[in-house]
């Protein structure tokens, strides 16, 4: 769902980096409390469009692998967009083995589709993973989801 909105009602996302500090009479203040400085820093003047590539590659995969360590099962939150599918093909290529996956739908409103399963059951299909879908219904709370889940 597309900031600031959220699934639910009268709630909306704040800006990145952001805290919300909320006072007794309701009044609030917003602190940023980080902001890149988009500067190169001069160990990485050098680097070429590959090196960054590989550099990135590199980091999210040392992400990848220090997230499964866990002691409990690792499960992914999966849109189908580009950020989960590359986390999910991460996780299957350092071998992680019943990678569990949810994906949650809105009924469509307004002619605009509230579910990006399509994609998302790609790539659960295409790493074998234990695929779930959560569908939020528009209106009402019973029963609160609809779910289907398939290997």
């Amino acid at each position: 769902m597309a900031a600031p909105r959220t699934v639910l009602n009268g709630v909306r996302k704040l800006p990145p980096a952001t805290v919300r500090v909320v006072e007794p009479d309701g009044s609030y203040r917003d602190r940023v409390y980080w902001q890149p400085s988009y500067t190169r820093r001069a160990e990485y003047a050098g680097m070429d469009a590959t090196d960054w590539r590989d550099a990135v590659l590199d980091a999210l995969r040392t992400a990848v692998r220090r997230r499964m360590v866990a002691d409990v099962p690792v499960g992914v939150l999966l849109s189908g967009g580009l950020d989960s599918s590359l986390i999910v093909g991460l996780l299957a290529e350092e071998g992680q083995k019943d990678l569990a996956t949810f994906s949650v739908g809105f009924e469509a409103e307004g002619g605009e589709e509230g579910d990006e399963f399509y994609y998302s059951d790609l790539v659960a299909r295409h790493y074998d993973t234990a695929h779930h879908q959560l569908m939020v219904p528009r209106t009402g709370c019973r029963p609160p989801w609809t779910a289907r889940s398939w290997p």
